[in-house]
């Protein structure tokens, strides 16, 4: 997979703009036509909870894990920015399908795996190796 570093677009340094993740989920989700509310109770966050972490108020912060839990449609819209914002370009659709298909196979892991730690934390008396 190739991407294009554009050095002539890098955003500032972090202490002078910070990253307003939640803008950019908002966004996404507006475009996906999905509601906040929606997408709050599809990651099994409370709404005001959500509505919080989107407006990145400091305490309250966007679980990348939960995010997965989102459908493609978000995340057609959500990762172009996302990757547009670290200062790269995705030159094809083929690449933006890849990234795209590789990004969603981490997400799938994570949510797999915090589904298997829940189950462990959940059974009492069964001891891990």
């Amino acid at each position: 997979m190739s991407f294009q570093r554009d050095r002539s677009t890098l955003p500032p340094a972090r202490s002078e703009q910070p990253l307003c993740l939640g803008q950019k989920v908002r966004r996404a989700l507006a475009l996906a036509e999905i509601s906040e509310k929606s997408a709050a109770l599809t990651m099994g966050v409370d709404p005001s909870e959500f509505s919080k972490q989107l407006a990145d108020r400091p305490g309250h912060y966007l679980s990348m894990a939960r995010l997965c839990e989102l459908p493609v449609e978000f995340w057609a819209y959500f990762l172009p920015s996302f990757v547009a914002w670290h200062g790269y370009q995705i030159e094809s659709v083929d690449v933006q399908a890849s990234l795209m298909a590789d990004v969603l196979e981490r997400c799938a892991n994570l949510v797999r795996l915090a589904s298997f730690a829940s189950e462990e934390k959940h059974q009492p008396g069964k001891r891990s190796a």
